[in-house]
């Protein structure tokens, strides 16, 4: 025995780092292993079998929650070398470990994001982001069923997670494996989708979460957000339009400014219908807002430049600088002329058109109907949430923006509200 271990190591001058490898992950010691196996492979290739315990300590490690930052580093990096022949797709048990190791990598840079002092999300640094985003792409066709199966959070979990905490929390279940994943690659996106050295996901991680948009309730913000970035605008747009996401915030700015980004290069009139209904929507905490509104009129302000209106962009520039969250008096106007343009925009592939008419509530109702002419199957029904907006009784003229809908009461088609104003 000891004349063959002689042999093996003047064969693999790391034989010493493995054998201490394998020692200390039968002792129960995986991050002492995984570091003795990272060793090893600074000093030689490591051999078959070495390459799959590697493997192996790499994705308990992984699914540890006190592994450190400098750990994920240089495991992600040897995972990555090893991955390029030593853990081929075609072996099974190599797959099981890639899937593992996908899996666990995920979950741990997810914790690393909130690790900051301050309680605040801490971006993941930009090696860390570069390396996730190659495993993510080269990984992600090996997600399996039970990945896109969320847990439901217990009593004890719920109870836990409100200690300290004001507010209701929202949560219902945890993440499942796949929205992790996809968190976690489009917080790297966005983290550096300004800087030169812009990140990108890979085609193969792209096309994954293109179809499979409905398993998690932001991946069809992230598929838009990401063709963006890989230059597919128009495309987009489109996403962006027919998202959940969007239709359930269509009253918040964020919703306006992404949309008005895609078209800021290849529609300057509907960048600027977006722009406009952004600083139009309502405010709700005011560093938030200002810094939309910084967003929206600096936004707002190259895109008239394009469109040849110099002295309005002008104007949108000076107010960038001032970061107002709410539209200044003898403005609001500038911003109302494009308000049905830009909820026409919303429901674009609806059957949807601009009205005016005479606002009365249904007595003893909150809803009510705005008449549009003497034919009453041209009146706007407006739902409880809109007709609330207006508190004063008797008739008055308004104006918005409705859409072709199935009433089931009648079992007919009618014209509901999506946006109405007083004129």
């Amino acid at each position: 025995e000891r004349a063959l271990e002689r042999v093996r190591a003047r064969v693999a001058p790391n034989w010493a780092k493995v054998r201490e490898a394998r020692a200390k992950a039968a002792s129960g010691d995986v991050a002492g292993s995984a570091r003795c196996y990272h060793e090893a492979m600074q000093a030689g290739a490591l051999s078959g079998s070495a390459v799959r315990d590697y493997g192996w300590a790499m994705v308990k490690r992984v699914w540890r929650q006190d592994v450190q930052e400098r750990e994920l580093r240089f495991m992600m990096g040897d995972f990555l070398r090893l991955s390029q022949g030593a853990l081929p797709l075609e072996d099974g048990n190599a797959r099981k470990i890639r899937h593992g190791f996908l899996v666990g990598v995920s979950k741990r840079i997810h914790d690393l994001e909130k690790r900051g002092s301050d309680g605040k999300r801490v971006s993941i640094p930009y090696d860390v982001a570069v390396l996730f985003l190659r495993i993510a792409d080269e990984n992600c066709g090996l997600v399996q069923d039970d990945d896109f199966t969320r847990r439901e959070l217990t009593p004890d979990d719920r109870t836990r997670m409100c200690q300290g905490r004001s507010g209701k929390l929202r949560m219902k279940a945890w993440p499942s494996n796949v929205e992790t994943m996809i968190g976690v690659a489009a917080h790297c996106v966005k983290a550096y989708a300004d800087t030169p050295a812009q990140l990108q996901p890979g085609a193969r991680l792209l096309d994954f979460l293109g179809h499979h948009l409905e398993a998690g309730e932001w991946f069809g913000l992230h598929y838009a957000r990401w063709l963006k970035v890989v230059g597919r605008v128009e495309e987009s747009a489109r996403v962006l339009l027919k998202t959940k996401t969007v239709e359930a915030n269509k009253d918040a700015a964020w919703v306006w400014n992404e949309l008005a980004e895609c078209y800021a290069v290849t529609d300057p009139k509907k960048a600027r219908t977006c722009y406009c209904r952004a600083l139009l929507c309502p405010v709700h905490d005011a560093e938030i807002s200002a810094a939309m509104a910084r967003r929206a009129h600096q936004g707002l302000a190259t895109v008239l430049l394009a469109l040849h209106e110099d002295e309005v962009a002008e104007r949108e520039r000076a107010l960038a600088q001032k970061g107002c969250p709410s539209p200044l008096p003898g403005q609001v106007e500038y911003y109302r002329e494009y308000e049905d343009e830009a909820f026409l925009l919303l429901l674009s592939g609806k059957t949807a058109r601009c009205f005016t008419g005479d606002f009365e509530r249904v007595a003893g109702k909150d809803f009510g109907f705005v008449r549009c002419g003497a034919n009453r199957r041209d009146d706007i029904f407006v739902p409880p949430p809109l007709t609330r907006k207006f508190t004063q009784e008797g008739r008055m003229r308004v104006q918005g923006v409705a859409v072709l809908t199935m009433d089931t009461a009648k079992k007919r088609k009618g014209w509901a509200a999506e946006m109405i104003r007083k004129v």
